[in-house]
């Protein structure tokens, strides 16, 4: 049985996702962990060059692209493979190839879903956006899909929107998830790309958690490109003892934040 499944999506070389790849293990000390990998046709084409060590590579690989359902969609790919593997689990969480783990992970267990509520990363709701459109962020562009609108206020169900990184789900509820996009046809009904990952995803766990996801990686959206330096780091971890994870490290496997040591 695994605490944890950290499911990624990469398209880079093979030195930096077997980079990452070491990066999660060496700061999951308290987890039996897996990690299932979702790649793009190249990276698939050099699988047998990956770090092997709890590491699961899903069959279905193609290149993906910014700002649309392809990015949402592996995610559910890699759990529905995960499975049909028959694969037992107790977490799952979604990463994107530009976080890191800074310091240990904490010990996953399936009761401690709740375990922090109310300890989120800040989300945007469609509503405020209706209400005051001065920050329009995706909303505008998910409201052109009146199809997929339509499903939610039929289910009535709240619709936010927050990063994919770090997020936690317990099997169940990503089971929910993927069977309601599953059932509802939401990959059909796409009428104008987005990031649908970051509304999509969130939106049904609080649905069905019924509470403020957990979210255990904090992203430097003040920054240029994201992207932190040093002592931003240090600074968020001493202030959040819950986040562990990093968005965004640059893809320069040089850059400093890849030489501290954070914990």
């Amino acid at each position: 049985m695994y605490n944890i499944v950290y499911s990624i999506v990469f398209h880079q070389s093979i030195e930096f996702v077997n980079h990452f790849l070491k990066n999660i293990e060496k700061y999951n000390k308290e987890n039996n962990y897996l990690i299932i990998i979702h790649l793009s046709d190249k990276l698939y084409n050099q699988k047998d060059n990956l770090y092997k060590k709890n590491v699961m590579i899903n069959p279905i690989h193609y290149n993906k692209k910014l700002f649309t359902h392809l990015l949402m969609k592996p995610f559910i790919e890699n759990f529905e493979y995960l499975i049909s593997q028959n694969i037992c689990f107790d977490n799952f969480m979604t990463l994107t190839s530009s976080n890191r783990l800074v310091r240990q992970a904490p010990k996953f267990v399936l009761q401690n879903i709740n375990k922090l509520k109310g300890v989120s990363e800040p989300q945007q709701a469609l509503d405020k956006f209706l209400n005051c459109p001065d920050s329009p962020w995706h909303w505008p562009t998910f409201l052109k899909n009146k199809d997929i609108l339509k499903i939610f206020q039929d289910n009535k169900i709240k619709i936010i929107g927050g990063q994919v990184s770090g997020r936690l789900y317990s099997k169940n509820i990503m089971e929910k998830i993927c069977k309601f996009i599953r059932v509802n046809k939401i990959m059909e009904l796409i009428k104008k790309e987005l990031c649908f990952e970051e509304i999509i995803l969130p939106t049904l766990a609080n649905y069905y958690m019924n509470t403020n996801q957990l979210v255990y990686c904090h992203t430097f959206w003040n920054k240029p490109s994201s992207i932190p330096n040093v002592n931003d780091v240090k600074q968020i971890l001493n202030e959040k003892p819950h986040i562990f994870i990093i968005k965004r490290f640059p893809e320069d496997l040089n850059h400093i934040l890849y030489k501290t040591t954070f914990s």
